[in-house]
């Protein structure tokens, strides 16, 4: 069996998490992706594994990641975004610029 994908779910409002992605589809990302248990916030940021993480999921309240932040997550490859309008992201340099010019790529849904 493969090996799974390590993932962890940004945010700095965990309600939102839950009313975007339901109880059921974090179980499904819990099955399908080696997911960190709980959040990663700004506040617990430095706490967790971040290091072996290639993918993140988030939604409203997602945190803006800073350079040192994202040179922290090595692996860190993508990020998909569920709901809400991502055109700040197009304007709003802590969100564009740190992952763009880390090489990252995300992906909205």
């Amino acid at each position: 069996m493969a090996e799974k994908i390590k993932a962890a779910i940004f945010t700095t409002n965990p309600e939102q998490i839950y009313r975007v992605y339901g109880e059921k589809r974090l179980k499904q990302l819990a099955e399908e992706t080696d997911l960190l248990p709980g959040f990663v916030t700004p506040e617990n940021f430095d706490s967790m594994p971040v290091d072996t993480i290639e993918v993140g999921f988030s939604t409203w309240g997602m945190m803006a990641f800073t350079e040192d932040q994202l040179d922290k997550m090595p692996r860190f490859k993508a990020l998909f975004y569920a709901a809400g309008a991502t055109g700040e992201f197009e304007m709003c340099d802590p969100y564009v610029i740190p992952l763009t010019e880390k090489g990252k790529k995300g992906s909205k849904s």
